[in-house]
C-alpha cells in the first residue's frame, strides 16, 4: 500500500497525471482490502466474532489467520508491526474509530507495560486520539529501529489538537488516552462524532409488505465524490454492503433503498441497525464508522 502511495506522490510531483490516477485507484483498492480483511472491527462479517476482538489479524496465511508474529507473541509487537511505516497515509488506513476501539480494548493497557522501542509505535498511534499526551511521551520514549525522534515529534505535533491544545475531556471508556465520547444520536438516530456525512435512515415498504432500510447519504463536502458505500447489519446479523454509483439528480443525495434490492435484510421497528459509510473522493477512500440507528 505504501508503494501505491509513493507512486501517487511521484505522479503528482512529476506531473504524470495517468500515473497519479492509476496510483490513486490502486491505493484505494488496497486500503479497502486491508481495512476489510486485516484490520478488524466488531461486526465486520469476514472473521469469526470472537477473533474480531483481536482488532488485527496478525499472520495471514492462505487458509488461516493467527494473532501473533513470527518473532514475538507480545501484544504491542502484534499490533505495532501492523502500524509500520507511519506515513501521512496511515490515518486514512487506520481511521479514528478503529484506533479508538483498538486502544480502548487492547493497547491502552499495553502501553504501561511496554518499555522498549515498541512503545514509540504505540505513542504514534495514540497521537490520533491525544496528540498532547503522545508528544510528551515521545520526547523521552525509546524509539523503534529506523524511527527518528524528529519525525515522531512532528507527527504528534501535527495531529488535530496538537501538543499545545488544552486536554480534551476524558470519557470513562477512553480514560487512558483522553479521547472524546462517541457522538450523540442525530435527528435520524445515527451516531455523529467526526462528521464526514449527513445520513438519514428510515423504513421503506416493499410491494409484498416487508420493510427494509432506506439510507440517504450526503457527504458534507460533495466535491470529487465518485462513489458512496453503505455497510450495515440488523440486530448484529450478517453484514449487507451496497455501493451507490451516483447521486440523485434531483437533490444530490446518495440513496440506498433496501425495498428495491433483492436479498436485502428486513428491518422492523425497534431493530438495532449498525452501519458505516464510505466514499471515494478523487480516488482516495474516506469513511465514518461506528454508526447506529434504532428503526422506527
Amino acid at each position: 500500500m505504501m508503494f501505491h502511495y509513493g507512486a501517487l506522490l511521484w505522479g503528482r510531483a512529476t506531473g504524470d497525471a495517468p500515473l497519479a490516477e492509476r496510483s490513486q485507484l490502486m491505493l484505494t483498492v488496497a486500503m479497502r482490502a486491508v481495512q476489510r480483511y486485516f484490520l478488524m472491527q466488531p461486526g465486520g462479517g469476514v472473521h469469526p466474532a470472537e477473533f474480531e476482538r483481536n482488532w488485527v489479524t496478525g499472520i495471514f496465511f492462505e487458509n488461516k489467520v493467527h494473532h501473533t508474529t513470527w518473532f514475538s507473541p507480545r501484544l504491542e509487537c502484534i499490533h505495532g508491526i501492523q502500524m509500520l511505516p507511519v506515513t501521512p497515509v496511515s490515518e486514512l488506513l487506520r481511521g479514528r474509530s478503529f484506533v479508538e476501539g483498538e486502544w480502548r480494548e487492547l493497547l491502552g493497557g499495553a502501553l504501561a507495560k511496554t518499555t522498549d522501542g515498541w512503545r514509540s509505535l504505540l505513542l504514534l498511534n495514540l497521537a490520533s486520539l491525544d496528540p498532547a499526551a503522545a508528544f510528551e511521551g515521545l520526547r523521552h520514549s525509546p524509539l523503534d529501529d529506523g524511527l527518528l525522534r524528529s519525525w515522531a515529534l512532528f507527527w504528534a505535533a501535527t495531529r488535530q489538537g496538537g501538543p499545545t491544545a488544552a486536554p480534551r475531556a476524558a470519557h470513562p471508556e477512553l480514560a487512558a488516552c483522553g479521547g472524546e465520547p462517541p457522538g450523540k444520536p442525530d435527528a435520524s438516530g445515527g451516531s455523529t462524532g467526526a462528521r464526514l456525512f449527513a445520513s438519514a435512515l428510515s423504513l421503506a415498504e416493499a410491494p409484498g409488505g416487508s420493510r427494509h432500510l432506506r439510507v440517504e447519504v450526503r457527504p458534507e463536502d460533495p466535491a470529487g465524490v465518485t462513489l458512496v458505500a453503505v455497510h450495515y447489519s440488523v440486530n448484529g446479523g450478517e453484514q449487507w454492503n451496497v455501493d451507490i454509483q451516483s447521486p440523485s439528480p434531483d437533490d444530490g443525495a446518495w440513496v440506498h433503498c433496501g425495498a428495491a434490492a433483492r436479498g436485502a435484510p428486513e428491518v422492523a421497528p425497534g431493530d438495532a441497525v449498525s452501519y458505516w459509510l464510505y466514499c471515494i473522493r478523487r480516488g482516495l477512500g474516506e469513511e465514518e464508522l461506528g454508526l447506529t440507528w434504532t428503526a422506527r
